[in-house]
């Protein structure tokens, strides 16, 4: 993403590319890549906004996935169970 801004594409751009984009170019975006009622959508909760520096995609506080919330500490503890 930074490659990217640095290149002088938007943060939206980027945003949107990472999200929607693919969605819409298998023809899915009804499913996949939007936030609605019925959608499939799982997502990454930030802590500080990437539209306004994309280096904020980094600070993470945790995820949606499969309708299930896993905070970035969870996540953490789990790779580190695996890795033993």
């Amino acid at each position: 993403m930074k490659h990217y801004a640095n290149a002088g594409i938007s943060n939206f751009d980027i945003l949107k590319a990472t999200c929607y984009n693919l969605s819409e170019m298998r023809s899915s975006q009804n499913e996949w890549g939007t936030i609605k009622v019925g959608a499939k959508s799982d997502m990454v909760l930030l802590n500080t906004n990437p539209l306004k520096n994309i280096e904020n995609a980094k600070n993470i506080n945790g995820i949606i996935f499969n309708g299930m919330f896993y905070s970035k500490t969870e996540l953490e503890e789990k790779l580190n169970l695996e890795k033993r």
